[in-house]
């Protein structure tokens, strides 16, 4: 990560599903963590006039290792990407089955049927069937 800084005027980091290295500390085995200890010093290491915007993603931000969520200068802003809501359901289902042949009987009780899924759940849904 330093390299970026270094060899890059600007650059954009992203980490998905970063709760897979930074989980709290107490969840994980002693040892395990090499990788969030890596993250939270390039974090910290990087110079205060640095061009470097992190964007990380996460399911479970509840079980974020606080040194890394909680602690101001780390991540600055969280934003929460609800789940679709009917109205977006619809719109997916009509984006995701452009192009498909496919024929839904009962689209108004597919949609109703679907909540609490992701975007990629009915994408992948439509090009299964």
């Amino acid at each position: 990560m330093m390299c970026l800084q270094i060899s890059l005027p600007s650059a954009t980091v992203i980490l998905e599903d970063v709760d897979l290295i930074a989980e709290e500390r107490t969840h994980q085995e002693v040892g395990c963590n090499a990788l969030l200890f890596e993250l939270l010093n390039q974090m910290d290491g990087l110079a205060d006039d640095a061009d470097v915007l992190f964007l990380l993603t996460t399911n479970r931000p509840d079980i974020l290792e606080p040194a890394l969520a909680a602690r101001p200068g780390r991540i600055d802003q969280a934003i929460e990407i609800p789940l679709p809501d009917r109205s977006c359901r619809q719109q997916l289902f009509d984006l995701y089955g452009q192009g498909l042949t496919l024929r839904l009987k009962n689209l108004p009780q597919l949609i109703d049927e679907t909540e609490g899924v992701s975007a990629a759940f009915i994408r992948e849904l439509l090009i299964s069937v």
